[in-house]
């Protein structure tokens, strides 16, 4: 009876579980369909303006700090997710990090943007330069701007010489691909520029331009891999609360079968020990009624 209480127990509490694991799979998934649509109207954008940059620096005499390739000091800024609960998401970021570290040849200011990064981070004994809250769970782009304006900040003060994120490109909610984004210096490639054709007049002039396109490009990425990270989140917090629903449900079948096997185990050797005692009852009242005749 003790084994099949904890049984019962043991049931109830893995249906629970997998009530709530199937709660927020659901709740994931209808944020992901608005994130999807957040990170696929951003992704255009980021790519007409790293082109007009290509396209600007053509024209430009002298180089935009942006643009100067320097050796010295970098700065990782590694996007996690505020919440765990969603697979090896936030783990393979991490590990893409560490490992960013163990190759890089100069030193490295770790910024993490989000709870999980920094908390795995410390456990790893790795100094955090800044650790950058819920940005990644509510993502905007006015904390795009705070963040751009961090790096801009550090990078034209000479503190960082080189700026690189990690985060994971969304594909579909099965694929996540954790990613090392060079942000600055921009790279020479990035807009795969062509030669323009024709005359064309600037107002103001083309150095003034691409400056302003170089900030509005600066935070457009950063924006974009708040976006990319909140959309991996949910996609992998789908998938993983899906296989945990999966696997709550094959363990309450599997001890329901047991359940009702010792069940009917001890229904039986209940009924045996009835029939038995029934048999030592007649047994014992035939051997009176012989004595009295």
């Amino acid at each position: 009876m003790a084994q099949m209480h904890n049984l019962r127990r043991r049931l109830a509490s893995i249906n629970s579980t997998g009530k709530i694991s199937q709660g927020m799979k659901l709740i994931s998934t209808t944020k992901l369909k608005t994130a999807q649509d957040r990170v696929f109207a951003a992704r255009p954008f980021a790519r007409l303006i790293a082109q007009l940059m290509g396209d600007l620096a053509l024209q430009c005499q002298k180089v935009h700090p942006f643009f100067q390739q320097q050796e010295g000091r970098r700065a990782l800024f590694l996007f996690t997710a505020d919440r765990g609960l969603c697979g090896n998401f936030n783990h393979q970021l991490v590990a893409l990090a560490q490992d960013y570290l163990g190759r890089a040849e100069a030193e490295v200011d770790l910024v993490a943007v989000g709870t999980e990064g920094a908390r795995a981070l410390a456990r790893a004994g790795l100094p955090i330069h800044t650790t950058l809250l819920d940005y990644t769970s509510h993502p905007s782009f006015n904390r795009a701007r705070q963040l751009a304006s961090l790096v801009e900040g550090a990078y034209l003060g000479g503190q960082w010489q080189r700026v690189d994120l990690v985060y994971a490109k969304f594909y579909t909610v099965l694929h996540q691909k954790p990613r090392i984004f060079q942000l600055l210096p921009i790279p020479d490639s990035v807009g795969e520029p062509e030669q323009l054709v024709g005359d064309w007049l600037f107002e103001p002039d083309p150095e003034t331009v691409l400056a302003h396109l170089a900030q509005r490009y600066l935070e457009s990425e950063l924006y974009r891999a708040l976006l990319e990270t909140q959309v991996g989140e949910h996609g992998a917090r789908v998938q993983a609360m899906d296989t945990a629903s999966g696997n709550a449900r094959e363990l309450a079948a599997k001890l329901t079968r047991e359940y009702n096997r010792q069940r009917q185990g001890a229904i039986t050797t209940e009924l045996a020990e009835i029939t038995a005692g029934a048999a030592r009852g007649e047994q014992e009242l035939g051997g009176k009624d012989g004595g009295e005749r």
